[in-house]
């Protein structure tokens, strides 16, 4: 989450919900662009300050429903942005990538970076109907309440729904997560990485291999990262955490399809996951650093990989020696380094490559 302060005049036309208005030109968004490396971008800006002094997660989207049984319809602000993303997997609303704080005359407001739908050109009130009932088959899918239908059009932009006031998360959502996740990634009947996050123990242990992948000697603040055969995504989150600027995971469909509800759980909005064979589909992507781990035995050295990284790879050996992994590493890279050995699985040879 980052911090925005701005000195130029907010503005907003009178085409804004209750909560929040679009802001799509000017120094804010341009600067907002660079940090996220993305065009296609608009911020969403809540009116209501943000108070400091309690988390973000407690943050109420509004205050719309107030009293009695309506009380409850109230959504978080953060839980509503994760339902949002969930109907965003299925074509029907906006991606959230992010979300930031903004310092103006005084006051701290929460700031959406979303996809932008441009402006509403028409209203039809029957295709808001029709959406809503895509977005009910949904939320039986991955467990998640609708808000309040009051079949406002302004609700629909590009056929997509963008006002999530009142969606919430079902009370179970986590375990039908963590059943979804368990299946979704496995290796011999086994979930394959660990997911530390929400307990889930795995074939291979991601506290160990952090430590033992060297990854405290890799800089990755303002890089760019490229995770092939992510699995879990815990190493694509982990560089998140450490400051990367732009994050692209790959591995097959059916691994994607939990991994990206994973982060989007854990509020790892920015992520670009790709449900892909990585052989036959190479992503148009320039990576300064990119995890290639265990993936020899599978795919062998991918030549688009090789090309995609611009300063270094981490190597982790699977199906090849440590000495013919790196006669092969050299072809590409100036400097080949080993660090050390997996200790979870088979002493695996774990190897900096260097441009």
């Amino acid at each position: 989450m980052k911090i925005y302060k701005t000195s130029e005049q907010i503005k907003y036309g009178s085409n804004h919900g209750s909560f929040s208005f679009i802001y799509r030109e000017g120094e804010l968004l341009d600067l907002v662009k660079k940090d996220y490396q993305r065009e296609g971008i608009v911020l969403k800006i809540f009116f209501r300050p943000y108070d400091e002094k309690i988390p973000l997660s407690e943050y109420i989207y509004g205050h719309y429903f107030v009293g009695g049984d309506y009380e409850d319809r109230n959504s978080k602000l953060l839980e509503s942005l994760k339902v949002q993303n969930l109907c965003a997997f299925e074509g029907l609303a906006p991606r959230v990538y992010g979300v930031d704080l903004l310092v103006y005359e005084g006051h701290t407001f929460p700031m959406i970076v979303v996809e932008d739908m441009g402006i509403n050109p028409g209203w039809d009130v029957r295709q808001v109907s029709k959406v809503w009932d895509k977005l009910a088959e949904v939320s039986k899918k991955y467990g998640f309440t609708l808000g309040y239908f009051d079949g406002n059009p302004q609700n629909l932009v590009a056929d997509k729904w963008v006002d999530f006031q009142g969606f919430a998360l079902v009370n179970n959502y986590v375990d039908k997560l963590k059943e979804r996740i368990i299946s979704s990634a496995t290796w011999s009947e086994n979930h394959y990485q660990s997911v530390p996050q929400l307990g889930i123990d795995g074939f291979r242990k991601t506290d160990i291999r952090t430590r033992e992948l060297g990854l405290d000697k890799v800089n990755f603040n303002g890089k760019r990262v490229l995770d092939v055969g992510c699995s879990g995504g815990q190493f694509s989150m982990y560089a998140v955490d450490k400051g990367a600027s732009y994050v692209v995971a790959a591995d097959l469909p059916e691994v994607i399809a939990g991994t990206r509800e994973l982060a989007n759980y854990l509020g790892y909005f920015s992520i670009d996951w790709h449900g892909i064979d990585v052989t036959t589909t190479p992503l148009d992507y320039e990576a300064d650093i990119t995890f290639y781990l265990s993936m020899y035995m599978h795919v062998g050295l991918l030549e688009w990989v090789v090309k995609s990284t611009r300063e270094m790879m981490i190597f982790e050996t699977n199906g090849i020696s440590e000495q013919d992994a790196k006669d092969i590493l050299k072809k590409y890279f100036s400097r080949v380094e080993t660090m050390g050995y997996a200790s979870d699985f088979d002493g695996r040879s774990i190897i900096h490559c260097y441009k």
